[in-house]
């Protein structure tokens, strides 16, 4: 492991919560086999990180290795669109957007690290050595990221789950066809749906924006196609439902038939991280908890 040294530090100092998220080592044999259906010969320093640290969630999604099996996210569905624009690169994972992929060259005669737009194939160098690349990915820690995704006290949980309980949250409409934010004007990030809330204030609450978990229906991940939105609540009055229109991020950009809400109070604890409420709080001077 000494050659992932500081890489595994840092998972270890920084282990509680969901700011790290590792599916565990790979075993050699499945490995070499995996790659060897493929006619694909990888460089070893990045079979080794999948052997000694294996694939995972780091940095609060920001780094995202990917598996080499699974229901969702694998190596073999990223390169299907990786192919198109480099059939001589292999994708190994994400930035946690669906636009910047890491790739590694598949005939292992180079180290280095390129990021790839899956968007129009843009590429560039990011490391010219994929070891130094890990090592130096500590270098993207802070503090204030971590404490988002660190474990939260029980009584801050029960604190934002009753705030949450004074709105009801409902779809009044929504676009199938992915747009760009209003505020994107570099016109190339179509990665949005537009969907209209009713959102009903029940009580005052010291929120602006709620987080309310979205389903895209009809695609190839079946109930497994979904993401947190964040909606602005800040003109809500008490008793008067309001539709307010919001770019929900589409983070798989797969065909699906229809969007859906079933908005709950409860937190999901293991996706804690997702939810607005916590920042808004450590940043709202008139709660102690």
């Amino acid at each position: 492991m000494a050659k992932f040294k500081r890489f595994s530090s840092e998972l270890k100092r920084h282990s509680r919560g969901k700011y790290h998220i590792l599916e565990g080592p790979i075993k050699n044999d499945t490995i070499v086999r995996y790659f060897e259906s493929l006619d694909i010969k990888p460089i070893s320093d990045y079979l080794e990180f999948l052997n000694k640290i294996g694939p995972g969630s780091f940095f609060g999604g920001s780094i995202q290795i990917f598996p080499l099996m699974g229901n969702e996210k694998t190596i073999r569905t990223l390169n299907e669109v990786i192919e198109l624009f480099h059939p001589e690169l292999l994708g190994i994972g994400t930035d946690g957007t669906t636009e910047g992929c890491f790739c590694i060259e598949r005939n292992g005669n180079s180290e280095k690290v390129y990021d790839v737009s899956r968007f129009d194939g843009g590429c560039k160098t990011v490391s010219d050595c994929f070891c130094t690349w890990i090592e130096e990915l500590p270098n993207q820690f802070t503090e204030d990221d971590f404490l988002l995704y660190a474990p939260k006290s029980e009584n801050v949980v029960d604190f934002i789950e009753g705030e949450r309980k004074k709105f009801n949250v409902s779809i009044d409409s929504f676009d199938l066809k992915r747009v760009r934010e209003p505020n994107d004007t570099e016109g190339f990030l179509s990665s949005f749906n537009r969907v209209t809330f009713v959102v009903e204030k029940l009580d005052e609450c010291i929120f602006k924006k709620l987080t309310v978990k979205v389903w895209r229906k009809g695609s190839s991940l079946g109930d497994k196609n979904w993401f947190h939105a964040h909606v602005d609540i800040t003109d809500l009055e008490i008793g008067s439902p309001k539709k307010i229109t919001t770019y929900v991020f589409d983070p798989y950009c797969l065909p699906f038939r229809e969007i859906e809400v079933n908005y709950k109070a409860e937190i999901d604890k293991d996706m804690q991280g997702a939810y607005c409420e916590f920042k808004q709080l450590k940043e709202n001077s008139n709660f102690e908890g």
